[in-house]
């Protein structure tokens, strides 16, 4: 379901990233404000990246339930995060979040779209929200130049990807749920709800029966590898 009704609701969730950024002082480097989800390329600094995004969260499940008398949670799953290990991955993150409009078909170009970073990055408005300062200084300290080379790299060809599952873990996925609902009978979507010992009896069923790592199996689930893990150790279902 679309979390945002009207650009009232983007501005609030704006706001809401920069109370929770002077609160817990990570650095935001670019984001992208989807119907239904959103991607924010950020670095932790003492708060862990679970805690930043709960507080996130909560806040605006709580202003978004308020204004239209909603009640329950907002976010369904568990945030997906990916480590930048890299200046290049870095950069290619960035592309990736702001061509997310481009993408799913709802403009041509990234500037056309009002709802991420990249005009933050032409004309920077951004502060205090974010620090693009780090990324057009990878482009040169020329501050004219580096934003032209920052527009030419955003805009050119490529098929980076983040998150978002590959084409053959799509297929994974399905025969999982065939191999869950004809055992169990359940829908994936309700596993991270389970009780725990029907859940980690479903996930060591699924270890047992499939090749799937930990992490493919994590992704899938929108569970943490470290709670695959734990579920199969009590279980007995270790892989090597």
């Amino acid at each position: 379901m679309a979390i945002y009704v009207d650009s009232h609701d983007r501005l609030r969730y704006i706001d809401i990233l920069l109370r929770v950024k002077k609160a817990t002082s990570f650095e935001l480097y670019a984001f992208c404000l989807m119907s239904n989800h959103n991607h924010l390329l950020l670095k932790e600094a003492n708060t862990n990246i679970s805690k930043i995004m709960a507080s996130i969260n909560i806040r605006y499940s709580m202003y978004f339930n308020g204004k239209y008398s909603r009640v329950g949670s907002l976010i369904q799953e568990r945030f997906r995060s990916e480590p930048i290990k890299s200046e290049s991955q870095l950069l290619t993150c960035a592309r990736y979040i702001h061509n997310n409009p481009v993408k799913a078909g709802i403009v041509k170009r990234p500037g056309k779209y009002r709802w991420s970073s990249y005009h933050d990055y032409l004309d920077n408005s951004g502060e205090p929200l974010l620090n693009t300062e780090f990324m057009l200084n990878l482009f040169g300290l020329d501050s004219v130049l580096a934003r032209s080379k920052f527009i030419s790299f955003s805009t050119e060809s490529n098929d980076d990807s983040y998150i978002d599952c590959e084409p053959e873990e799509d297929e994974l996925r399905k025969q999982i749920e065939r191999l869950v609902r004809t055992r169990y009978n359940h829908d994936l979507s309700h596993i991270r709800s389970m009780d725990f010992n029907r859940r980690k009896e479903i996930i060591a069923y699924i270890v047992a029966n499939s090749s799937l790592s930990y992490a493919q199996l994590g992704r899938i689930l929108n569970l943490s590898k470290d709670s695959i893990y734990r579920a199969c150790r009590k279980n007995g279902e270790l892989k090597k």
